[in-house]
């Protein structure tokens, strides 16, 4: 718990502040608070899928935490076709890009169908 929240806290059993001015405060301290809302968990995994039709040609699941090193192994063709399909990950941005997909929990972040039915799907959870 934040040091602000545990101060309300302590004024709210002081009797300096009400049960409602207490909310009102925490409520207050809202997106700068240290912690993460409840109900959000953080993704942990970024998983991988390639398939042509049924055929499943690859099935990668990394934790979120290797992420940005696996993105400097990551072909220069490949991401290429990411950038055709607008999909541009700067290596320089890398670390913001991953604290938000973490923050935002699942999701899909890339699904592209090519013209010969390979179909690729990036996510996160």
């Amino acid at each position: 718990m934040s040091e602000e929240r545990m101060n309300i806290l302590r004024m709210l059993e002081e009797g300096k502040i009400s049960a409602k001015e207490a909310a009102e405060l925490i409520e207050a301290l809202g997106e700068g608070s240290e912690e993460e809302p409840r109900g959000s968990p953080k993704a942990k995994w970024l998983r991988v899928r390639v398939t042509c039709g049924d055929e499943e040609k690859v099935k990668v699941n990394l934790p979120l935490s290797l992420a940005k090193m696996a993105w400097k192994f990551v072909p220069d063709a490949a991401r290429q076709k990411l950038h055709l399909h607008g999909v541009d990950l700067d290596i320089e941005n890398l670390d913001e890009i991953m604290e938000e997909v973490q923050r935002h929990g699942t999701f899909k972040l890339v699904d592209v169908v090519s013209d010969n039915g390979e179909k690729v799907e990036v996510f996160v959870e």
